[in-house]
């Protein structure tokens, strides 16, 4: 059993939260109090504060995997974060999904990570599958199921209330903003990847960090554009509507997630 100082301890270090941009970290701003900025460098901000009394360090990492692996790294290296949640927007990828609905997302995996013709060495009859990373055998990267549970939870009172509308789902991840003549390019690739309801360009990378270090994770993403409409018009349109929808299941996640001791 765990000392009382230890469970002291854990319950004091931060919830590390990450949005890719300004829009997706915005309601952090406005409900986030005592914060403190960290300045790392030219690029990469973290705020530290506390959300209904509890501690918490948030980033918007910039768009793209690199930044976001840098950003999470540093949130469970220096500041120490026993949790980490990716709350932004996503680009919906089947035909019912609409703008504004949030994405819980299940497991996430990298639709450009193609080593289909990449032969081990010491298993010459295994083949890769698109998104499977060699030598470790991992492909779909699943979200923390503790978290999971309190983001249904927190997306039923908010359905409810609100009207906005959620589902558990695959998402996948990429290099690439996704009009919808690529949306619908890439549709064999989507098949492939086990046909993923969103696609963004951050979480995958986040997810395999937190796999990596044993740190449970959430990623909540909200629809910015659809299979309808023009996806980079939508996009400016919605994003601020769309990001400000996942910050109810930050907020939830924040205040009942205890982390194992």
């Amino acid at each position: 059993m765990p000392s009382s100082s230890s469970a002291n301890s854990n319950c004091h270090t931060p919830v590390g939260i990450i949005g890719a941009m300004p829009e997706e970290i915005k309601k952090l701003n406005e409900n986030v109090q005592n914060i403190k900025e960290h300045v790392h460098n030219d690029f990469l901000k973290f705020y530290e504060g506390t959300l209904h009394g509890r501690p918490v360090i948030y980033a918007a990492s910039n768009v793209g995997m690199v930044f976001a692996a840098s950003v999470v790294t540093t949130l469970i290296n220096q500041f120490k974060c026993h949790t980490i949640i990716f709350s932004g927007v996503a680009g919906g990828l089947v035909d019912d999904i609409e703008i504004g609905e949030v994405v819980l997302v299940k497991d996430v995996l990298n639709y450009e990570m193609n080593c289909k013709e990449f032969i081990l060495p010491f298993a010459p009859d295994h083949r890769h599958k698109l998104g499977e990373l060699p030598f470790i055998s991992l492909r779909e990267f699943a979200s923390d199921e503790k978290l999971l549970n309190i983001a249904k939870e927190a997306a039923e009172e908010m359905q409810d209330k609100h009207g906005v509308k959620h589902r558990v789902a695959r998402i996948v991840s990429g290099s690439e903003f996704v009009t919808l003549e690529r949306k619908k390019a890439l549709k064999e690739v989507w098949e492939e990847c086990g046909n993923p309801h969103a696609v963004e360009m951050e979480g995958a990378a986040v997810a395999q960090i937190c796999k990596a270090y044993k740190v449970p994770f959430l990623l909540v993403r909200s629809i910015s554009d659809n299979m309808s409409g023009d996806a980079s018009e939508d996009f400016s349109k919605f994003c601020q509507e769309a990001a400000d929808n996942c910050y109810h299941i930050v907020e939830a996640i924040v205040q009942r997630y205890e982390p194992e001791e």
